[in-house]
């Protein structure tokens, strides 16, 4: 938790860290220096205002399993129900019952004990924590306009199966961007880092290196 929990809030703290490690870690000069972001689900969110703010800071941007859209009122009210979970009966009763719904089916059939894992690590999480970031994603803007906008080469990874990012909405979107990659991980739910790690890999060190080559100026990206 920080004491401003908005997503244009998370983005600062992102910048922050940006400006910190590229500055005082990897340049002599002391002077921040550019990045590839690449970012999950409310990552992505949190990713897009960074974007929309300081797009100085970036050279790629990368949304997996993840979305320019506002929330629709059925997803409102969707996390409304949520919240009232996570009051009602805390973080273990919530990780029960949506993690699960995060894999694709073939995952779930197949790694049961991995799913079990994600569960038990998900209960370590703060209920009041779980509540902020549900209210703090059912309040955040469209940033549709950033994609189109961008000057940077945009990655978007979708799942099948994502019952979060629906495959339909990622499509919808990956049009706008003038420069953008598209994967689609065709056995993966709304984790594929852990559903289809080999393959995301690949896809990841793609767009880095397809990235990096282009970046003007920039050998350390």
């Amino acid at each position: 938790m920080i004491d401003d929990m908005t997503i244009e809030g998370m983005a600062e703290c992102v910048k922050d860290i940006i400006v910190h490690e590229t500055a005082s870690l990897f340049f002599k000069s002391g002077e921040p220096h550019s990045v590839i972001l690449i970012a999950h689900s409310m990552g992505g969110y949190i990713a897009l205002a960074l974007a929309q703010k300081h797009p100085e800071l970036l050279n790629g941007l990368g949304l997996f399993h993840s979305t320019a859209y506002a929330d629709n009122e059925e997803k409102k009210e969707g996390r409304k129900k949520t919240i009232q979970l996570l009051k009602e009966k805390g973080a273990a009763e919530f990780a029960k019952n949506s993690v699960p719904s995060l894999f694709g089916p073939v995952f779930k059939e197949q790694n049961p004990a991995a799913v079990e894992e994600q569960i038990s690590y998900s209960c370590n999480f703060s209920a009041e924590t779980l509540v902020k970031y549900q209210e703090t994603m059912s309040q955040r803007k469209d940033r549709t306009e950033v994609l189109r906008t961008a000057t940077v080469p945009v990655l978007f990874i979708l799942g099948k199966y994502d019952a979060v990012v629906p495959l339909k909405d990622g499509m919808e979107q990956c049009s706008l961007a003038d420069v953008n990659y598209i994967h689609v991980l065709e056995n993966s739910g709304h984790v594929g880092m852990m559903e289809e790690p080999i393959e995301t890999n690949t896809v990841l060190l793609n767009y880095l290196t397809n990235t990096c080559r282009y970046a003007p100026g920039n050998a350390y990206t």
